[in-house]
């Protein structure tokens, strides 16, 4: 058994001999072995000048679309990535608004038809 690939180089011919080393491909490649999900368990509207989240940490600039999401920072989830990360729902990216201590707070692009129960991947796909 020959090998010198990693996960970088195993696209490239030069390289490709028995094995590769997949390493960090299993987590962020095309088919990742590895995703977190919670579940939308609400949504709701948020007008000009309202707040959401602990100490009102987000105030709504525009007329807004939220949800409520099923995991919090005692899933694991940073209170730090309010205004810093995102999620995916319906294969669209979603703006983490708010991280309580079970549930988080999350901004709906316009027209993005969410309801309760909607699949959020927190990490994979």
């Amino acid at each position: 058994i020959v090998h010198i690939s990693s996960s970088g180089a195993s696209g490239n011919s030069l390289y490709q001999h028995n094995m590769v080393r997949v390493g960090i491909d299993i987590y962020i490649g095309k088919h990742p072995a590895l995703s977190l999900c919670a579940t939308v368990l609400q949504t709701f509207n948020l007008k000009i000048g309202e707040s959401c989240g602990y100490n009102m940490v987000h105030t709504a600039t525009e007329n807004e679309r939220i949800a409520t999401i099923s995991m919090g920072y005692a899933d694991g989830i940073p209170r730090l990535a309010a205004g810093r990360a995102s999620v995916v729902v319906a294969d669209q990216q979603c703006e983490i608004v708010a991280v309580c201590m079970d549930t988080s707070i999350i901004k709906l692009p316009p027209k993005l038809n969410v309801f309760a129960g909607d699949k959020v991947h927190i990490l994979g796909k």
